[in-house]
Order: C-alpha cells, then sequence, then structure tokens
C-alpha cells in the first residue's frame, strides 16, 4: 500500500516536471505566469499592510477623513515646477495651562498700556494680575502652540484638530499667526470664547477608530466660523465687490478658507496672484471645559492634522481614499471573481456536455435546445435587470456571490459546447465500448473514463474564462449595479467620471484591469498550445 502511494507520488512529480519543461519553451506563458504571481502578491499584501478596520469597512473609512480629497501623488512634485504640500502631523511645542497663557496676555497688554518700566513694579503686576486669573481659570482649560514650516507652492486645503484623552464638553479657539505677524483668530486672543467650534461633535464618537481612544476631530474647512474671519481677513486687501462675489463661495468651502490663510496679501489674494506666502505658520489652540466649575486636571491630548495637496504613491480619490489600497483590495476581489466563476463555469459545461454526449437521444436534443437559447440570451441586460432584482425587490445590494451567480447563468453554455464534442468523440473508442463490455456503470464510463481524458481541457479553459469574469464584474461596478462598498477596480473607474481630469485615479484600475486580462490570457493559450496536440509547435 506504501509502495502504491509512493509510486503514484513520484509518477506526479515526473509528470509536474515534464510539464514545466514543456511549458518553460512559451515565452507568452512565463510572462503571463509572472503576471499572475504579481497579482496575487498584491492581493495577498493587504493582509499584511492595511489595517482590519480599512479591510472591513473600505467605503465610509474614518481614516479618509485625515487625507485630502482628489489629491495626486506625492511624486508629482518631482516632475511639476509647483510642489505642493504633503501630509503632515504637527504636534505641540509648548503646553501650558490656561491661566498661565491669559495672565501673560494680560500683563503684556497692561504694560503696553501702562508703559511701566520699573522691574519691581512689573514683578508685582504679574504676580497680581496671574493671583487674580488663577483663582478663575486653575484647571480650566490648556493652551497649545504648534508651529507649520510652510515651504511649498500649493497649500494644503484643510486642517483638522484632534484631540483625544477627555470625557467632557470642551470650547476650543484658534489662532493662525502667519509669517507677516498677520493673524486670523476663531475666539479671542485672550483664551477661549463662546464661540464653540466642535459643538456638535460628541467626544464618544470614533471610540473603536484607529487612533485608540474617544476623540473629536475638528475639521476647518468648511467651518462657518473660519469663513468669516477670512472673509473679514480678506476685506482689507480685497475691493468691496470681490469680497461679496467670494462671500457665497468662500461659505460653501470653495475656494477652501484654508487655502487663502497661505497667500499673500494684496489685491488679488483670494485668486493667488500675488503667490503665497512662504515661512513658519503659528498655531495656537485654546481648549477649556464647557461646564461651569468644570475642570480639565489633565492635559488632554492635541494634535493637528495637515491633508496637504498630494498624497502617498496613487493619490487619492474624490472621498480620500488611498488609492493604492483600492487598488490592492481590488486586486483580492478581482481573482476571487474570475477564480471562482472560472473553476464554477467549467465545472458546470464540462458536466453538462459530458452527460448530454454521453446520453444520446432524446436527452441530448433537449439539453443542446437548452444550451442554445442560454447561449443565445444577451448576457448584460440580463446581468442588469438582475442585479436590479436583487437590489429593489430583496432590498440588498448584490455581492461577489451575486455576481458570480448571475455570471454563472450564461457563461457555463461555451464550454458545455466544446466538451460535448470532445466527449462525443471519446465515447467512440474502443477501451470505452471494452469498458460497456465487462459490465461498467454508466457513472464509471463517465468519471472513470471519458473525464479524465477532458481534464487537461479545463485547465486552459478555466484560465481563458477569467478574463472575461472580471471584465463583466468591472462593467457592472462601473455601471452602478454592485454594492458600493466593494473596493473594486469598476467601481474606481465609475466613481472617477466625476472628474477625469483626475488621471491617477483612472489610468491604474485601467491598466489593473487589462494586465490582469492579459496575464490569464497568457496562461491560457500557453496551456491550450501544450495540451492541444494540433496546435503544438516542435
Amino acid at each position: 500500500m506504501v509502495s502504491s502511494f509512493r509510486y503514484r507520488m513520484a509518477d506526479i512529480r515526473r509528470s509536474l516536471k515534464e510539464f514545466w519543461l514543456e511549458y518553460k519553451r512559451y515565452k507568452i506563458g512565463l510572462a503571463g505566469l509572472a503576471l499572475l504571481i504579481v497579482l496575487i502578491l498584491l492581493a495577498i499584501l493587504p493582509l499584511i499592510v492595511v489595517p482590519e478596520d480599512i479591510r472591513n469597512q473600505w467605503s465610509e473609512n474614518p481614516r479618509w477623513t485625515f487625507n485630502p480629497k482628489l489629491a495626486p501623488p506625492q511624486w508629482v512634485n518631482i516632475f511639476s515646477r509647483e510642489k505642493r504640500a504633503p501630509p503632515m502631523n504637527l504636534y505641540p511645542s509648548k503646553v501650558e495651562d490656561l491661566w498661565k497663557y491669559v495672565a501673560n496676555k494680560l500683563f503684556l497688554r497692561y504694560k503696553a498700556e501702562m508703559n511701566i518700566t520699573d522691574e519691581e513694579m512689573l514683578k508685582k503686576v504679574r504676580k497680581m494680575i496671574e493671583e487674580a486669573v488663577k483663582k478663575d481659570y486653575m484647571y480650566r482649560g490648556y493652551v497649545y502652540t504648534f508651529n507649520y514650516n510652510f515651504t511649498w507652492d500649493i497649500p494644503s486645503d484643510n486642517i483638522i484638530l484632534v484631540i483625544q484623552g477627555i470625557d467632557r464638553r470642551v470650547d476650543v479657539s484658534i489662532m493662525i499667526i502667519r509669517p507677516d505677524n498677520l493673524s486670523i483668530a476663531i475666539g479671542t486672543d485672550l483664551g477661549p470664547s463662546p464661540i464653540v467650534i466642535a459643538k456638535d461633535v460628541s467626544p464618544k464618537l470614533g471610540n473603536e477608530t484607529f487612533i485608540g481612544e474617544p476623540y473629536i476631530a475638528i475639521s476647518l474647512q468648511f467651518n462657518e466660523a473660519l469663513a468669516k474671519e477670512i472673509l473679514n481677513f480678506i476685506k482689507n486687501y480685497e475691493e468691496p465687490e470681490v469680497v461679496e462675489k467670494m462671500r457665497s463661495l468662500i461659505l460653501k468651502g470653495t475656494p477652501s478658507p484654508i487655502a487663502l490663510v497661505f497667500n499673500r496679501v494684496g489685491p488679488g489674494m483670494v485668486y493667488r496672484a500675488k503667490g503665497v506666502l512662504k515661512g513658519t505658520y503659528t498655531i495656537v489652540v485654546s481648549i477649556e471645559a464647557s461646564q461651569q466649575n468644570a475642570t480639565l486636571t489633565k492635559a488632554p491630548n492635541v494634535w493637528i492634522r495637515v491633508p496637504g495637496s498630494c498624497f502617498g504613491l496613487l493619490g487619492t480619490d474624490g472621498r480620500g481614499r488611498d488609492n493604492v489600497v483600492t487598488i490592492m483590495l481590488g486586486s483580492q476581489l478581482a481573482l476571487l471573481v474570475g477564480l471562482t466563476y472560472g473553476v464554477a463555469v467549467v465545472f458546470l459545461g464540462l458536466i453538462y456536455g459530458v452527460i448530454s454526449a454521453y446520453a444520446g437521444g432524446i436527452v441530448d436534443e433537449v439539453m443542446q435546445r437548452i444550451n442554445e437559447i442560454v447561449y443565445s440570451l444577451p448576457v448584460l441586460p440580463f446581468l442588469i435587470l438582475f442585479s436590479y432584482y436583487i437590489r429593489e425587490v430583496w432590498g440588498v445590494q448584490p455581492n461577489i456571490w451575486h455576481i458570480v451567480f448571475l455570471l454563472l447563468i450564461f457563461g457555463w453554455t461555451s464550454t458545455a459546447i466544446i466538451v460535448r464534442s470532445m466527449a462525443l468523440s471519446i465515447k467512440e473508442q474502443p477501451y470505452i465500448e471494452a469498458a460497456r463490455a465487462i459490465g461498467a456503470g454508466n457513472l464509471r464510463i463517465v468519471f472513470k473514463h471519458i473525464m479524465p481524458q477532458l481534464i487537461p481541457y479545463t485547465f486552459a479553459a478555466i484560465a481563458l474564462a477569467v478574463p472575461g469574469a472580471i471584465l463583466m464584474e468591472a462593467g457592472l461596478s462601473f455601471l452602478g449595479l454592485t454594492d458600493p462598498s466593494m473596493p473594486s477596480w469598476g467601481r474606481m473607474l465609475s466613481e472617477a467620471q466625476e472628474s477625469m481630469f483626475a488621471w491617477w485615479w483612472i489610468i491604474p484600475p485601467g491598466l489593473m484591469i487589462t494586465i490582469t486580462g492579459l496575464a490569464f490570457v497568457f496562461i491560457g493559450n500557453a496551456l491550450d498550445t501544450i495540451l492541444n496536440p494540433r496546435l503544438r509547435r516542435f
């Protein structure tokens, strides 16, 4: 028994070695195999480098809010004259108690107004102010100072303030001090104001996100308070009609009010006529407990995310999703759909064709008429109708298994036709007649003597069937007939129609669909040539 098993294993190894030696002769097959290996590695890579929360929730993941929207890749700076600001996290260079910050501001104001020069008197005044302020502001809040060294030509259109480690509502004020010492503040420069930027944001939101603890994320891009302050700021440099014209646009966030902060002042600053102001920008953030008599005994963890105006290797889409991540997750979907469909459709066609050929007579006639009817049906319109039915009647978005099932309904017919013609020839062979003569049953003849002769063909058929499934899935996704939460290459192309200038959003999925199709076509043609003696070249 053991020796028989070893003999079979040795025979299998010898057959595989002979097949590989033959396969290596075909360069097109090696090229297809190399492409397939790259695709498989690309599909495995997300399991290692992509966080689990993105794999489970790709479409609307909280991470994407920290990325720039519709941003080109970072490497475009190499070829572009105007350099784009990269994504960056800013951490405070200074953290101080709110009472100390307020006391120092009051002291400097008092010193300037009273014009006192006596050092002893100044010490007494400072001490008096500190004691008075400390009573009201002790443990009330903290002030954070950030420095942003801006050296690029195209600024970020957003700044996101992230506050972690709080369990109560807080009032927040922000002041941006430009390199030319002009400032834009939401609130006052003495501390927190009644303007609460985060008044509608619960600190409990995002409890299970990548940050790891409850947080408040304050986006300034569409902040109405900041937009109004910027409008007041540009009034000093622009004509009234220009300000009014820009008012409705700025309040809508287009152009972004944050981007205007980086423009040089003067006529035309809203159009960046004078260029951008490079240098170090200081951002002062003040946080105070909202409720009366509430305290913050521990300084919250505060940092700033500057999304930038470029991102990663392939940029981002209109929702800030990393295109590299989408391409990698899309490769998993494409291979899963393609290989599942390829194996299933060839298996169904093989069974159907062999049974039709071996049964013969009226059974063969009926089965072939059914095959012809299904084969003649227009595939795409029916797929659209079925997809619409699943979505509207069942109330669910078609997932990957729905797509495979829909493709299988129509995909088996061509395989069945070819298999039937081959099986008709095989069943007339003498060894089939000999098997019948010694009393072999129909099932034994079909599965023991006919199907093994067709197995080599199925490998080539599977490889050639995969590209069609991938293209069909991409087409359904492009038409918006699949689940929008699936990271599909076709879905990327569909959404990219809204921004045809975003080449980094359009070209990568198109290339991946082409490369994947070519990989399986190359492999299928090589296998067909090897396994079909009539096509083999010596």
